[in-house]
């Protein structure tokens, strides 16, 4: 059987997971992601969910057709409730929107803490993941982005944190937490060519709006952003 193909947005998340016995796949609509895992063997096992019977009907037939039944089981499950403490080393979360992923990881404290690795792709509201993450200790070691079909998507990966050497700075956590502290040090490009759309765009918008503090709050976020860029 040949190798599961994933777009481009798909294939940034996969690519983040350090290899590892068992992932749990959460709203993994039709088990592209899992089926990738074990393929390439990332992960042993993973523990395919969906809130969704639609969806784990299909992943039921995709990893079967793939000759993975006994690597990949699916599980009808809200987010994380039907996921056993220490049942997964971590998890992989894609195609929701910010605040769904927090309201997830938030639901069980119990299985987050006790995982070495989150995988979280969200929508919208990435700042919101972020600083939920740095709330309860996780590390976030890793970040990319790309734009696919005219929107852009953001994939972190969070650790458990051992030691954190850098002082919290609310001023800079603001930041860290809109933009993404390792894309910002790293100087993705992607995000630069985002926050220079942006910023034309707000200041488009400036020039009709004299005295609009929430987009001249904006404006100067999006500026100290492109300071890391020299800019």
């Amino acid at each position: 059987m040949n190798s599961i193909k994933l777009s481009d947005r798909l294939m940034m998340n996969v690519s983040m997971v350090s290899k590892t016995d068992c992932i749990a796949d959460i709203g993994c609509d039709h088990a592209y992601a899992s089926i990738w895992l074990v393929q390439n063997k990332v992960c042993d096992r993973v523990i395919a969910m969906d809130v969704n019977e639609g969806p784990l009907k299909k992943a039921a037939e995709n990893i079967e057709r793939y000759g993975l039944k006994d690597s990949i089981s699916i599980r009808l499950s809200d987010g994380t409730k039907k996921l056993e403490k220490g049942e997964a080393d971590g998890l992989i979360i894609g195609g929701m929107g910010g605040m769904l992923i927090v309201s997830i990881l938030d639901a069980r404290p119990d299985v987050i803490s006790l995982m070495d690795q989150l995988i979280l792709q969200p929508q919208s509201d990435a700042h919101k993941v972020r600083q939920y993450l740095r709330s309860i200790g996780m590390k976030i070691d890793r970040e990319e982005m790309l734009c696919e079909d005219g929107k852009y998507y953001t994939s972190i990966r969070a650790v458990k944190k051992e030691k954190d050497c850098r002082k919290d700075n609310l001023t800079d956590d603001i930041i860290f937490d809109m933009y993404g502290e390792y894309l910002l040090d790293n100087k993705n490009e992607v995000l630069k060519e985002r926050l220079l759309k942006q910023l034309e765009l707000l200041k488009k918008s400036g020039e009709k709006s004299e005295g609009n503090e929430q987009l001249l709050q904006k404006i100067e976020y999006i500026e100290r952003g492109l300071k890391f860029y020299g800019m």
